[in-house]
């Protein structure tokens, strides 16, 4: 078994070899629980990442990319 680390509550926890080879290197939750919280949790930092972003000034405009 392969040991993982919950990404919402930090708790390490014991993970078949089968899903932790679809993982892909990702840390995968512990709990139901933690995993309805971990879209949460992604959500809140991405849009921290975002207003700090235009905080700074730093809009693709600003920078003179376009999509």
């Amino acid at each position: 078994m392969a040991l993982h680390t919950c990404p919402v509550c930090g708790g390490r926890h014991e993970v078949h070899p089968v899903l932790d080879r679809l993982a892909y290197g990702q840390q995968l939750t512990c709990s139901p629980r933690c995993k309805t919280v971990f879209p949460g949790l992604v959500r809140a930092r991405v849009l921290a990442e975002i207003a700090k972003g235009v905080q700074d000034g730093d809009s693709r405009k600003a920078r003179g990319k376009t999509c």
